[in-house]
């Protein structure tokens, strides 16, 4: 069993089919090769297989182009709200240290394919993306995907927008470089060993917004018995 091959819920597949209805795509044809019904994406409480996620983000791209960058584009539309209490358990977490901690802690309650683990580096710290063990026809769409989504939490975590100290890519640079650094920022590098974010330590420990410790306990309550 492959680490990302987890339940989830058929939220995401939703994203993903909403982005190629405005591509002009038929919900039909990315859901070619899956078990995914019309019930279950009208159900919030349905869950689908990990591979069947998959297969629709692949007739997404084989349909459309793995060079238009869909991973960055549908990335950006995972919203804190689209992850259920995992979201809210973030949002109301005292600081930005606390909120990585336990979104990491609770990752198989996300849509994520890739693996990721957060490094302290010199007062800094590394948030890896680690996407070696998905399909590799696959590959740089999760890891785009999952680079975009990160993005969008941090804004929605703090109510404004906070460039990474870097981000780091590791794969090379393509026609798109401007979308990534609009996405990303200046400092967005390519050609990385590894895929990865430097959060300032300076970040780290800001209070969020949002935080209220009775909503934060509850939601995290709510994450470890949906999880177990």
């Amino acid at each position: 069993m492959n680490h990302w091959d987890f339940p989830r819920s058929s939220a995401s597949v939703n994203i993903l089919l909403q982005l190629a209805g405005e591509h002009g795509l038929a919900p039909a044809s990315c859901l070619a090769g899956t078990r995914i019904t019309r019930d279950q994406l009208q159900d919030p409480q349905a869950m689908i297989t990990a591979s069947d996620e998959l297969q629709v983000a692949r007739q997404l791209q084989q349909q459309l182009g793995s060079e238009r960058g869909l991973g960055l584009e549908v990335g950006l539309r995972y919203h804190l709200s689209s992850y259920g209490i995992w979201g809210f358990a973030l949002l109301s977490s005292p600081t930005l240290r606390s909120a990585v901690e336990l979104g990491l802690r609770y990752i198989d309650l996300t849509f994520a394919f890739c693996r990721l683990r957060a490094e302290p580096d010199n007062g800094d710290l590394r948030l890896i993306i680690d996407g070696s063990d998905l399909p590799p026809d696959m590959r740089r769409f999760m890891i785009e995907r999952e680079a975009a989504a990160i993005m969008t939490i941090q804004r929605e975590l703090f109510a404004q927008e906070l460039p990474l100290q870097m981000v780091s890519l590791a794969f090379p640079a393509d026609d798109r470089e401007d979308h990534y650094e609009a996405i990303f920022g200046p400092s967005v590098q390519f050609d990385a060993e590894t895929t990865h974010a430097i959060i300032s330590g300076a970040l780290l420990d800001l209070p969020l917004p949002q935080a209220n410790p009775v909503t934060a306990a509850f939601c995290e309550a709510q994450c470890r018995e949906i999880l177990d």
